[in-house]
C-alpha cells in the first residue's frame, strides 16, 4: 500500500510539475508572437514611407530632366579646327577566316623530260624457296636369260687364274663326312694362284664343331674376281673392327634427289661488295598493288634478320633497316611501337601529418582546405611543392528574413501514463496515442528510502 501511495504521489507531482511547464511555454509563446507581430507592424510602416519617398523623389527628378532638356538648343556650326597629329597605329587585326577554295585549273603542258637519274642500289636477296617434291622411282630395266648348267668335270691341276667366268647354277648337297681330329699346323705356304670358281654345292648337314685353330698369317690380297650374281642376304654378322679408309673410288651416276634437309643456321653477314657500274634507266614499270607489312616474328638470339623484317622484342615492335644480327634497341633498327607504361592517378591520403611520407598526385586536408603533391616527398605543407585545391570559404553576408510561417497544428499532450512495476519506469502515453521516452524513477525511489530511513 506503501508503494501505491508513493506512486500516486509521483504521479501528482508529474502531472503539476507538467502542468505548470506547460502554461510557461503558452506564456512564452504568446509572448514571442506578440513581439513578432509588433516588429512586423513596424516594418510594414517603414516600408511604406519608403515607397512614398521614392515616389516624390522619382516625380521631382523627371520635372528636372524635363526642364533642362527644354533649355538644350542646338548651336551654329563653327570652323572646322587644324588637322591633328596623325595617331599611333592600333593593333594588327585577327587573321579572318580563309576563304573558300577556288576552282581547278586547266592541266597545264607536259614539261621536258628529265635527265637519266642514277641506278639504284642493288635489291636484297630474296629468301630461299621450299625444296620441290621427290620425283618418282623410274621403272626397273628387265633381267637378262640365265645361262644352262654345265657338266660337273674332274678337278684337275691349278692352273693360272682365268678371268671369272659367269656364276653357274647351286649343286645337289652332299652327304657330310666325319670330323677328322685337328692336325698340327704346318709352316705358311705361299699363296696360291686363284683358281676356277666351282660350282656352288648344296649345303650339307652342320658337322660337330672342330677345336679352334690358331689363326693363320693374312696372305696377300688376291685380283679382284667379276661381281656375281647378288645373293640371298645372310644373317647379320658380329660388328668387326673399323678398317682402313680405303681410296677415293669413281664418281657414281647421279642418284634421284633425296628430301630436303632442315634448314641449317644463318651464317655471319658477308661483307657489301662494291658497286656496279650504272646501268642505262628502265622503262616505268606499271604500278603495283598497295604493299603490306611484313608478318610479325619473334627475334631470334644470335640469328641474321634481314631489311624490312619486322619482330617483337622487349615489349616493342621493331623493323630492320637493313641486313643485321644485332639486337634492338640499335642503329640498325627502328622503333615501330613501344610498350605503355601505367598511368598515375590521385590518392587520397586524408588529413596531413608531418610524419607520413607523401608522393606525386597524394591529396590531403589541410587547415579546412585540401592539397596535391607537385612530386614525391614535397616537403612541409603548405609550399612550393603543393598545390592548393580546395580552400575554406569566408562567411557569406546575412540573408534576407523569410515571411512568418503558418502556426502550426498544437502537439500533443500526456493523456496517461505507463507504470513498470518491475524496472521502476514511467512512459507516457500522449494524445495522438504514441508513446515517449521512458522516466527512470529507480534512483528517485532509492534515494526516498534513504532520506525516510
Amino acid at each position: 500500500m506503501a508503494a501505491d501511495d508513493l506512486l500516486d504521489a509521483w504521479r501528482e507531482a508529474l502531472g503539476e510539475v507538467l502542468v505548470q511547464e506547460r502554461r510557461h511555454w503558452e506564456r512564452e509563446r504568446a509572448l514571442i508572437e506578440a513581439q513578432a507581430q509588433s516588429a512586423i507592424a513596424k516594418a510594414h510602416g517603414t516600408i511604406d514611407k519608403m515607397q512614398a519617398a521614392i515616389v516624390t523623389l522619382r516625380g521631382e527628378v523627371l520635372d528636372m530632366v524635363r526642364a533642362r532638356l527644354a533649355e538644350v538648343k542646338d548651336g551654329e556650326r563653327g570652323p572646322a579646327g587644324p588637322a591633328g597629329e596623325k595617331g599611333l597605329q592600333g593593333e594588327r587585326g585577327i587573321i579572318g577566316q580563309p576563304g573558300p577554295a577556288g576552282e581547278t585549273g586547266p592541266t597545264g603542258p607536259a614539261g621536258e623530260r628529265g635527265e637519266k637519274g642514277l641506278q639504284g642500289e642493288r635489291g636484297i636477296i630474296g629468301q630461299r624457296g621450299p625444296a620441290g617434291e621427290r620425283g618418282a622411282i623410274g621403272a626397273v630395266g628387265p633381267a637378262g636369260p640365265a645361262g644352262e648348267r654345265g657338266a660337273v668335270g674332274e678337278a684337275g691341276p691349278a692352273g693360272p687364274a682365268g678371268p671369272t667366268g659367269e656364276r653357274g647354277a647351286a649343286g645337289d648337297i652332299g652327304p657330310a663326312g666325319p670330323a677328322g681330329p685337328a692336325g698340327e699346323r704346318g709352316a705358311d705356304g705361299g699363296t696360291g694362284p686363284q683358281g676356277d670358281i666351282g660350282l656352288k654345292g648344296d649345303p650339307g648337314p652342320a658337322g660337330d664343331p672342330g677345336l679352334a685353330g690358331e689363326p693363320g698369317a693374312v696372305g696377300p690380297s688376291g685380283p679382284a674376281g667379276e661381281r656375281g650374281l647378288i645373293g640371298e642376304p645372310g644373317e647379320r654378322g658380329e660388328m668387326g673392327l673399323k678398317g682402313d679408309v680405303g681410296p677415293t673410288g669413281d664418281r657414281g651416276e647421279k642418284g634421284e634427289q633425296g628430301v630436303a634437309g632442315l634448314v641449317g643456321k644463318a651464317g655471319d653477314v658477308g661483307p657489301r661488295g662494291e658497286p656496279g657500274e650504272k646501268g642505262d634507266k628502265g622503262d616505268v614499270g606499271d604500278r603495283g598493288a598497295p604493299g603490306m607489312l611484313p608478318i610479325v616474328k619473334l627475334y631470334a638470339l644470335g640469328a641474321v634478320h634481314y631489311a624490312a623484317q619486322v619482330v617483337a622484342h622487349g615489349g616493342g615492335l621493331w623493323q630492320a633497316t637493313k641486313d643485321t644480327g644485332h639486337a634492338p634497341p640499335h642503329a640498325d633498327w627502328i622503333c615501330l611501337a613501344r610498350g605503355g607504361r601505367d598511368g598515375a592517378s590521385p590518392d587520397v591520403r586524408g588529413t596531413y601529418s608531418e610524419s607520413e611520407k607523401y608522393r606525386a598526385l597524394d591529396i590531403v586536408a589541410f587547415n579546412k582546405g585540401s592539397f596535391v603533391a607537385r612530386k614525391d616527398n614535397p616537403g612541409p605543407i603548405p609550399g612550393d611543392d603543393w598545390q592548393l585545391l580546395v580552400a575554406h570559404g569566408t562567411k557569406g553576408e546575412k540573408g534576407v528574413q523569410g515571411p512568418r510561417g503558418e502556426r502550426g497544428p498544437a502537439g500533443p499532450g500526456i493523456a496517461r501514463w505507463l507504470i513498470d512495476r518491475r524496472s521502476y519506469e514511467a512512459k507516457p502515453v500522449l494524445s495522438d496515442g504514441t508513446e515517449g521516452a521512458p522516466l527512470d524513477l529507480r534512483e528517485l525511489f532509492e534515494q526516498f528510502q534513504n532520506d525516510g530511513g
